[in-house]
C-alpha cells in the first residue's frame, strides 16, 4: 500500500511541476512583452516631454552610410549602429540604441520590427541567436576618417 501511495504522490508532484513550468514560461513571455511595451511608452513619454529633441531619422544617419537606402532611413540608422560596433550586436541592443537616440521604430512590436528590417536588408547578416553584423565593412581608413570628422564637428551619433 505504501508503494501505491508513493507512486500516486510522485505522479501528482510531477504533474504539478509540469503545470508550474508551463505557467512560468507563460509569465516569462508576458514579462518580455511588458518590457517591450514599457520601452515604447518611455520613448513616447520622452517625445512628449522634449519634442524639440526629436530629430527625423533621415538627419540622424551618418554621411558614411554605404550604400544608403533612402527609402528606409531606419535601416540606415541600424547600419550606422552596426558600423560603430566592433562586434555583432543582438537585435535587442540595436533596438535599445535606436530608442536611446529617440529614433521612432513604429509597429505593434518595435523589437520585432527591428528584426524584420535587419532580415530584409542585404547589408546585414545574422550570426544566429538574434546576433547581427554588417555583411561587409567599408575599409577601416574610410570609417576612421569619418569618425575623426564627426568628432571634430561634435556630431558623434552614438
Amino acid at each position: 500500500m505504501d508503494n501505491s501511495r508513493s507512486s500516486i504522490v510522485t505522479s501528482e508532484l510531477a504533474a504539478q511541476i509540469e503545470r508550474l513550468t508551463a505557467e512560468i514560461d507563460g509569465l516569462e513571455k508576458q514579462k518580455q512583452l511588458a518590457i517591450e511595451q514599457r520601452s515604447a511608452v518611455e520613448v513616447t513619454l520622452a517625445l512628449f516631454q522634449n519634442p524639440k529633441d526629436l530629430v527625423p531619422v533621415s538627419t540622424q544617419t551618418a554621411e558614411h552610410t554605404q550604400p544608403s537606402n533612402s527609402a528606409h532611413p531606419l535601416r540606415d540608422a541600424i547600419y550606422d549602429i552596426l558600423l560603430t560596433a566592433n562586434d555583432p550586436l543582438h537585435r535587442r541592443d540595436i533596438h535599445d540604441m535606436l530608442v536611446k537616440n529617440r529614433i521612432v521604430i513604429g509597429g505593434k512590436d518595435p523589437l520585432n520590427n527591428v528584426g524584420a528590417h535587419l532580415s530584409l536588408d542585404p547589408r546585414f547578416e545574422s550570426n544566429g541567436n538574434g546576433m547581427w553584423q554588417l555583411t561587409e565593412r567599408p575599409s577601416q581608413t574610410v570609417v576612421d576618417a569619418d569618425k575623426d570628422l564627426e568628432e571634430e564637428e561634435g556630431n558623434v551619433p552614438w
